[in-house]
């Protein structure tokens, strides 16, 4: 009994029976880790969808997506399609963000001016 715990310490035991061979085991085949271009790919088209599905048109959400997508083609990967999608769906956010604000500036200036025009007498303190 000692002369098996001092041989085989670090080696697993093998019992052989009469007409059995151990299975030899296959080599495994292990993928590189994915990289995280497809991850900041998809990242980009998430943010972008649901910024604009959710009418919330944020100008912080759009350029999250923007930004992972830049991130996403920056790296050298063969899968591009979802980083440019989610650029075109971010810019085309922040082109409605900023088209949204010029109107709503035009509609809040025009009521402010209608305002003023029809209240001459008025002392307005701003």
């Amino acid at each position: 009994m000692e002369n098996f715990m001092d041989n085989n310490v670090n080696q697993p035991a093998v019992v052989e029976a009469q007409g059995y061979t151990p299975p030899v085991s296959q080599p495994v085949e292990t993928k590189p880790m994915s990289d995280n271009a497809n991850g900041f790919a998809i990242a980009s088209l998430v943010v972008s969808i649901v910024n604009i599905a959710c009418c919330s048109l944020s100008i912080p959400c759009a350029i999250v997506a923007l930004v992972l997508g830049i991130m996403a083609l920056s790296q050298k990967t063969t899968k591009r399609g979802m980083a440019i999608a989610g650029i075109i769906i971010s810019g085309v956010a922040l082109f409605l963000i900023i088209i949204f604000a010029i109107v709503w500036g035009a509609v809040i200036s025009g009521i402010l001016s209608e305002v003023v025009s029809k209240a001459p007498n008025y002392n307005f303190n701003w």
